[in-house]
């Protein structure tokens, strides 16, 4: 008689395991660490979105009240106290008064007279972050012409202001205003390398004669010699417009230049002084119908010098 004899379960070996690999805690911190850089850099981004948003709304309250004063002027103002002269058209009637009758000591700190970007001077003082569109040719000609201005920008010969009539080419097509980051009282040497635009540079030579443009733009891009250790003609305290303005030779963001040697023939006049910005790739502008547009700092020099003329026949298509 056979016997059968039961067969027993072979026992499966097991292991309980309390904790975690280090292994596995390596590949925590960094999904950990990857995760927050992409949180950190989704805000930075945002709030960079956020402060280029602003600072093309503020040029859009400057371009209401450039429209204000005109229909009640006849003129876009454009000296020096253009900014003043906006205020009632900007719900600032009280400043506005103070300010005639030489009663407003300290500056007021104008929201929309600055890029959020900027910051980086006193409380409660204002320095303008937008400055006027003088043309794309020089602003004026050297001694010996019979006509000495001849800005074709926003800002015409009279420096009163520009008469919405004088814009043939269209105020949708002729630029107003710019960016122009704020440039320090002090030339920092260690600065002027890593950002070269926040500074006027000499160059070579002098080209002042109309038709020379292009040799001024051509020494400003391969001829630059120093930086100006105080730029005082782009740096303003207060509520006043800057004069000279910005230009159309040389395209947002670029170097640019005083249009000579430092010697005693300078004159700020002669600069190119290109729009500015700390907004990544360009720069908003104001047009004179009052509409703002990015335009990048890559745009090609055609319609850049178009944008800057507002009767030479040249229109410009966004």
């Amino acid at each position: 008689m056979n016997r059968t004899i039961p067969r027993r379960p072979i026992p499966i070996l097991t292991h309980n395991r309390f904790g975690i690999s280090m292994v596995e805690v390596l590949v925590s911190i960094a999904i950990v660490g990857i995760l927050f850089a992409i949180s950190v850099q989704a805000v930075q981004s945002a709030r960079a979105v956020a402060r280029k948003s602003q600072c093309a709304n503020n040029l859009r309250q400057i371009g209401i009240a450039l429209t204000g004063a005109a229909e009640q002027d006849g003129l876009f103002p454009t000296d020096r106290y253009c900014f003043v002269k906006l205020m009632p058209f900007l719900d600032m009637q009280e400043a506005y008064d103070a300010h005639r009758n030489m009663t407003l000591r300290p500056p007021l700190n104008v929201p929309w007279m600055e890029c959020p970007e900027e910051g980086n001077h006193a409380p409660g003082i204002a320095q303008p972050s937008y400055m006027v569109n003088d043309g794309s040719r020089f602003r004026r000609k050297p001694p010996g012409h019979s006509s000495d201005n001849q800005q074709n920008g926003f800002r015409s010969a009279n420096r009163e202001g520009t008469r919405p009539s004088e814009f043939s080419d269209g105020l949708s097509n002729t630029a107003a205003f710019s960016e122009r980051i704020h440039t320090p009282q002090v030339l920092y040497v260690a600065d002027s390398p890593v950002a070269p635009q926040h500074y006027l540079w000499y160059t070579e030579q002098r080209f002042l004669e109309p038709g020379t443009e292009s040799q001024a733009i051509e020494q400003c891009r391969s001829h630059r010699t120093s930086p100006d250790p105080v730029s005082d003609s782009l740096h303003k305290v207060g509520l006043e417009l800057n004069d000279p303005g910005y230009d159309h030779f040389l395209p947002p963001n670029q170097i640019g230049c005083y249009n000579g040697p430092n010697d005693f023939e300078f004159q700020a006049w002669h600069s190119l002084i290109p729009p500015t910005s700390h907004h990544a790739g360009g720069v908003n502008v104001l047009f004179a119908d009052g509409a703002v547009h990015f335009i990048h700092s890559g745009i090609s020099t055609d319609p850049w010098h178009a944008m800057g003329s507002r009767d030479a026949n040249d229109l410009v298509t966004f």
